[in-house]
């Protein structure tokens, strides 16, 4: 029998209280930091561990992204990066002895202190790394109507069920889609009689 459990990640509130939050430490904010940056990208932990400032690239128009390469798949991915995810980036840039673009503190570390966050927030949700690859899979792809398909090539999937599997349909979300396509109807409507 397949093992069911809630696929944890934050609304769009619960993502602002995570940036509001003025947090008791500096560990506690880096760790934010880092969480924040892959709810804006979708980058898991092992992928943040690679991340190198030469991954950074900046087009003519200005805007930023990363350009990651996925062994498993054998192509490179481009992650485009909203005004957040490169602000962390900067407050970061060269600060690390290995290269690396954020501080990282090992995975139990880093979940443990996610709750920590959480809870100063007023989440009552487990909340661990991979939460981030669903925040941005469903809050901010899904519900600001990045298509599936886009949302599978920023998060390194050949296959759609990979990113149906880490995206969550909300009702915001199918509520939004239906009224979308409602004023379709109108014709119809006149001609049905009740």
């Amino acid at each position: 029998m397949k093992r069911q459990y809630h696929k944890e990640y934050l609304t769009r509130e619960e993502l602002t209280a995570f940036l509001k939050v003025k947090l008791s430490s500096e560990r506690l904010e880096k760790v934010r930091d880092v969480f924040v940056f892959s709810c804006f990208t979708g980058l898991v932990y092992e992928d943040l561990k690679k991340l190198r400032a030469e991954q950074l690239m900046t087009l003519p128009s200005g805007s930023h992204y990363l350009r990651i390469y996925v062994p498993m798949t054998r192509f490179s991915r481009t992650i485009p990066l909203l005004d957040i995810p490169y602000k962390i980036i900067e407050k970061y840039k060269g600060q690390q002895e290995d290269g690396g673009l954020f501080p990282l503190f090992p995975l139990p570390v880093m979940n443990i202190r996610l709750r920590e966050i959480a809870s100063e927030c007023g989440i009552n949700k487990t909340i661990t790394t991979f939460s981030a690859r669903r925040t941005f899979a469903t809050t901010i792809a899904s519900e600001n109507g990045i298509p599936l398909e886009t949302a599978a090539k920023i998060l390194g999937h050949n296959l759609l069920k990979s990113t149906l599997s880490v995206t969550c349909f909300t009702k915001n979300k199918i509520a939004s889609d239906m009224s979308a396509i409602s004023g379709q109807f109108k014709d119809m409507e006149t001609m049905f009689n009740l």
